[in-house]
């Protein structure tokens, strides 16, 4: 299973995900998109500097006994080089892998592959939207990128960079049977695609991701089933928290930002066979709950993401709780 934009800056995270866990834990393999660093260090830059609560790792790791979170993002180095390492540390020393980040560029682009029931799944994650300074380098700690920028050339994306991933997914294909790749990128908060995500995302797949997992915008994106495998353009927000500088959640997300949705893929026969997702809404206690089907939330997220999905050529399929998005 696989959510959005993971943000919990409360005292007592555990609380957030009440109302998901159990359908969570009950997935093999969970992954998200950590939003920011755990960490007691001070901010070093703004205007929204997202450190998370030191729990929020405790939190992660009883979601699942297989826990993976992409680092590559924009927020990772809000706390400078220390709070980023006592991220990895307690991740570390939690059991709960990270991917997208590391000491050197080496270690950023590095997959994390994980084996269940004899299937190994490998993870990479990027980001193509972040502050100057942040990407990891030979030498120095950061994030691994995909660097787009409006001056290139349409679709706008570093071609060394393009290069660099399509060279660690043919790596990480050869060292797994699936692989899932994170990225961080888009326009927020907007429902519209911009060239470079669809550009990436084909490209992602072409050279051997079997999934593809958006986030950045806060806001959901569409679904496109592109030579048979998944792309989510953006699974919006998970938890976000209020920001502790500011002390609410800023306006910018204010439109779209509690809709979201919780990604269960069936891998079967060594690929992704099924692909599914339970419309969730962020509740005014800062908690994802899942809605009944009779519930208009559900159907409103239902209708948005049928919306967003139909220009990509995606059918969705609405079955009792779930809305189908691949099938056998």
């Amino acid at each position: 299973m696989a959510v959005g934009d993971t943000y919990c800056s409360r005292d007592e995270p555990h609380t957030a995900v009440e109302k998901v866990s159990p359908i969570i834990k009950a997935a093999d393999i969970f992954f998200c998109n950590l939003e920011g660093p755990v960490t007691n260090r001070p901010h070093v830059r703004g205007p929204y500097p997202l450190p998370q609560s030191l729990k929020t790792v405790d939190m992660l790791r009883d979601l699942g006994s297989c826990v993976v979170v992409s680092f590559a993002n924009n927020h990772a180095l809000d706390c400078g080089y220390e709070g980023f390492f006592q991220t990895l540390e307690l991740l570390r020393k939690r059991g709960v892998r990270y991917v997208g980040a590391g000491k050197d560029l080496a270690e950023a682009r590095s997959p994390v592959v994980v084996e269940v029931r004899g299937v190994r799944v490998a993870f990479l994650a990027y980001a193509s939207f972040f502050p100057v300074g942040d990407p990891a380098t030979s030498y120095k700690p950061g994030v691994s990128v995909v660097r787009v920028d409006p001056r290139l050339e349409p679709p706008h994306i570093d071609p060394d960079d393009l290069a660099a991933m399509k060279d660690d997914m043919k790596k990480a294909k050869s060292e797994a049977d699936i692989v899932v790749v994170s990225h961080h990128w888009g326009g927020e908060p907007t429902y519209t695609l911009t060239l470079h995500q669809r550009a990436i995302g084909h490209a992602s797949i072409d050279a051997g991701a079997d999934l593809v997992l958006g986030h950045h915008p806060h806001v959901l994106q569409g679904i496109e089933v592109y030579n048979g495998k998944v792309i989510c353009y953006s699974l919006s927000n998970f938890i976000f928290d209020p920001i502790p500088l500011t002390g609410r959640v800023p306006d910018v997300f204010r439109d779209g930002w509690r809709d979201s949705i919780i990604l269960s893929c069936l891998i079967s026969n060594k690929k992704v066979e099924e692909t599914l997702f339970y419309p969730i809404v962020i509740n005014e206690y800062g908690q994802p709950e899942i809605p009944t089907p009779e519930d208009e939330r559900f159907q409103r997220i239902f209708n948005l993401m049928d919306k967003l999905s139909k220009p990509l050529g995606t059918t969705l399929t609405k079955k009792e709780d779930k809305v189908w998005v691949l099938a056998k």
